[in-house]
């Protein structure tokens, strides 16, 4: 394989990140990057654990709108029966299918596919995405609480906290269920075979 490219800028850095902080943005050390790396070599339809992450993940789960957009995509793709490889993905991208002009999604397909994430690696980096998709969350939340505190009536406070809480409980549920919808499905396999 070629060498590996050092550095990835995405379109969403200029637009999320101060320009600096864009220059010091490491793919090989993102796993959103290395996640969207793993799909992209799968050689069939998905199924199983791909399928499965495919499934749970949604693109509000990625940090960068473009990987979120590409992830978008991959279940496009897999809706349809259809493959999720850089070839398949730039074809569908070719067609509009992508809220990013062409001089911006072309480098940045080719740039996380020769990242050099393995299929079997896919489950592993998407709980890193959930986890830091639910750390956001949880900080969001804390922003939230702190506004809330300087701003709203005094008797909604506690009411504001309590839907707060609920909604950041379903969010770790959600956060820990991953893991255990991969592994599901052999443990349903290992019932049958012991009957």
């Amino acid at each position: 394989m070629t060498a590996e490219p050092a550095h990835v800028l995405h379109s969403s850095d200029q637009v999320d990140e101060s320009q600096e902080h864009a220059a010091r943005y490491e793919a090989r050390l993102d796993p959103e990057a290395l996640l969207l790396c793993g799909l992209m070599w799968v050689d069939a339809a998905p199924t199983g654990d791909v399928a499965t992450v495919l499934n749970y993940l949604d693109a509000t789960d990625f940090r960068k709108p473009a990987h979120g957009e590409i992830f978008k995509l991959m279940r496009a793709q897999m809706s349809e029966g259809g493959l999720i490889t850089p070839a398949a993905l730039a074809g569908r991208m070719a067609a509009n299918a992508m809220n990013l002009p062409s001089d911006v999604y072309m480098p940045l397909l080719v740039a996380i596919a020769g990242l050099g994430a393995l299929p079997s690696q896919v489950v592993h980096y998407a709980d890193q995405v959930l986890a830091e998709s639910y750390r956001r969350n949880f900080a969001s939340m804390a922003t939230y609480l702190t506004q809330v505190a300087r701003e709203a009536p005094e008797g909604d406070l506690f009411s504001l906290m309590v839907e707060q809480g609920t909604a950041q409980r379903a969010a770790w549920k959600r956060r820990c269920g991953l893991l255990t919808a991969v592994h599901q499905p052999a443990h349903n396999e290992e019932e049958d075979t012991n009957e």
